[in-house]
């Protein structure tokens, strides 16, 4: 499977856990996939928006900073 595959695989599950309310599992599969060595801005900006989503504004604010990093890093 493609990077960008997996990349949409883990969003995709993870909104719809986030949609279920089952956030935990949300976070898990968004740092599973961002520590398996991705270095998709998505997957930070998911993240951030999760952790904004649940209150966790400082971890929001780093995710927000490392997928704006990410993704002036590309090409």
């Amino acid at each position: 499977m493609s990077g960008a595959a997996k990349t949409t695989l883990a969003v995709l599950k993870s909104n719809f856990l986030r949609s279920k309310e089952l956030f935990h599992d949300a976070r898990e599969i968004l740092t599973e996939a961002i520590s398996a060595g991705s270095d998709e801005p998505t997957l930070r900006f998911v993240l951030a928006e999760l952790y904004d989503k649940i209150g966790l504004k400082s971890l929001a604010n780093e995710e927000y900073s490392e997928a704006e990093f990410l993704a002036k890093v590309k090409p």
